[in-house]
């Protein structure tokens, strides 16, 4: 199983916005992680307390089919570093592998332009850099990192109007439309 979660920064300091950033992460990262890493093969309690009985019910057998299942954790993540620290926290003692992670851009007017892409190449600096920390300074065990796509590609919600790829793909290339 891979899953994706996007890090919330509460609006202030108060209580109430840090619960509800930490509550939107749970709700976003928990309803598919929390029966499979969370140790009691349910849905989180913030969700069950929420929603109630509109959650479906695991039985017992369930659940102890559920709880440990995997052999690790997949994240497909694109941004901050904190993500990968509060898995660690929050799931205690998991095997990460990041299983998507990248930068889009918008396409280059020409090969040489898209080829010199220095914001895709800061952000897997960045990024590695950064998950190198979690690992050294925070114990986090991320085993593999897989950039999103090694060529560009055809987007499911907007095609090829942004490019994807560590390789700069010339859709034009040989492309005679006479």
């Amino acid at each position: 199983i891979t899953n994706n979660v996007d890090w919330k920064e509460p609006k202030t300091q108060s209580s109430a916005d840090v619960a509800a950033a930490d509550r939107a992460i749970i709700f976003n990262l928990g309803w598919f992680c929390d029966p499979i890493f969370g140790g009691q093969g349910d849905y989180p309690p913030e969700m069950r307390a929420v929603f109630g009985d509109r959650l479906p019910e695991f039985t017992a057998a369930e659940r102890e089919l559920l709880k440990g299942s995997a052999d690790f954790f997949g994240l497909n993540h694109y941004a901050t570093a904190w993500c990968l620290g509060f898995i660690q926290a929050y799931y205690v003692s998991l095997i990460i592998y990041v299983t998507e992670g990248g930068w889009w851009s918008m396409p280059a007017s020409n090969a040489e332009a898209g080829v010199a892409d220095l914001p895709r190449l800061l952000y897997y600096a960045n990024y590695t850099a950064e998950m190198l920390k979690a690992i050294n300074e925070d114990g986090v065990d991320v085993r593999g990192y897989f950039g999103w796509s090694l060529l560009d590609n055809f987007e499911w919600e907007r095609g090829y109007v942004e490019r994807f790829g560590t390789v700069f793909t010339d859709y034009n290339f040989g492309f005679d439309p006479n």
